[in-house]
């Protein structure tokens, strides 16, 4: 029945959603798999593996940076974001927000994301203002 239940709500979405896009689905919604899914994912997220994964981001992060190499900015954008709302989900909001690695890591993540958005934003600004210029 629970099987049954989760083809015909989630394996439609498959077709049309990505894998991830279809886990974090699975993951914010607060049906019945979701205290298995938070006991998978604390497993998960305080593996060595993992933190030597995520440190590797970050060191690679660190030198496309000093090499102004910016084309991967929004993928690690993007992965330190899935990193900190994983763990929120798995560790709860409240309890996430009692470390401070994690507040700083989010506010780094906040500082960035609201950076990388803007400068996106003014940079299409005067595309656009270059282009009705031109013509």
């Amino acid at each position: 029945m629970l099987i049954k239940q989760f083809f015909k709500n989630y394996v439609h979405r498959f077709i049309i959603l990505n894998r991830v896009e279809l886990l974090l689905i699975l993951l914010i919604q607060g049906n019945q798999f979701s205290f298995q899914n938070q006991t998978i994912l604390k497993h998960l997220l305080f593996n060595s593996l993992f933190r030597a994964i995520i440190n590797l981001l970050i060191v690679s992060n660190a030198i496309c940076l000093a090499a102004s190499y910016n084309d991967l900015e929004w993928f690690f954008l993007a992965a330190f974001i899935l990193e900190a709302l994983l763990k929120m989900y798995a560790i709860g909001v409240k309890e996430y927000f009692h470390h401070r690695w994690n507040i700083f890591d989010f506010i780094i993540v906040f500082v960035s994301t609201s950076y990388s958005l803007l400068a996106a934003f003014v940079t299409n600004c005067r595309y656009k203002k270059n282009i009705k210029e031109f013509h």
